[in-house]
């Protein structure tokens, strides 16, 4: 409205008054869009530290570093849990919403705010299984990319000696790939069993890498 004329004294106000909401909202989105990025980074980070812990023993610096992020990393996946079983409860309500409206419907006609909310619940679950299919989509092109990786370096290293930034890209990834496998066991328990496939090359090659390591 301003840009086609000058606004009153009370739309100003009004103006002035929603401006500071909308930067905090601004900020609030900014944060929680970030939080899962730096969830991720602190527990691959612990499980780089953790690996290497494995091989021999930490620096002083990487000790204090691995203090300090265990307790984050727990307490961010108690947190994680808790949001995961609250998403978990909501579902399980919607769907018996959606159960309880369509034996309804069986029975009769249903009113209009029933059918308004049949349609809306129907939509809602739609919307929630289009993006968690996109996720896992995502997920696993990322697993993939992780093993070929690491297939392609562990090759390298049997044809020679690695340079400091492939070791270290290495180190860094077959900690990623446990945790993504001991991820992918957990949706499997969840999920029940018979629906995954074998484990990819780079995962067979990082368990044989942990059996020489012993």
């Amino acid at each position: 409205m301003k840009e086609q004329g000058p606004l009153t004294d009370e739309q100003e106000a009004e103006l002035a008054e929603l401006q500071p909401k909308a930067q905090q909202l601004k900020k609030k989105r900014e944060r929680e869009a970030n939080r899962p990025r730096k969830r991720k980074a602190a527990a691959a980070r612990v499980a780089v530290l953790e690996a290497l812990k494995e091989q021999g023993p930490l620096t002083d610096e990487q000790e204090a570093e691995l203090a300090e992020l265990q307790p984050k990393a727990a307490q961010q996946e108690q947190k994680q849990k808790e949001r995961n079983a609250k998403h978990y409860q909501a579902r399980k309500a919607t769907a018996a919403r959606i159960a309880e409206l369509e034996a309804l419907k069986e029975q009769g006609p249903l009113t209009e705010e029933q059918d308004a909310e049949l349609a809306e619940l129907r939509t809602k679950v739609a919307q929630q299984k289009q993006k968690q299919k996109e996720r896992d989509a995502k997920y696993h092109q990322a697993r993939k990319a992780t093993a070929a990786r690491i297939a392609e370096l562990e090759a390298l290293a049997e044809q020679g000696p690695l340079t400091e930034e492939q070791e270290a890209e290495l180190a860094e990834l077959q900690p990623k790939a446990q945790q993504k496998a001991q991820q992918k066991q957990k949706t499997i328990t969840r999920r029940g069993p018979g629906r995954e496939g074998p484990l990819q090359p780079g995962l067979w090659s990082w368990r044989r890498w942990r059996s020489r390591g012993r």
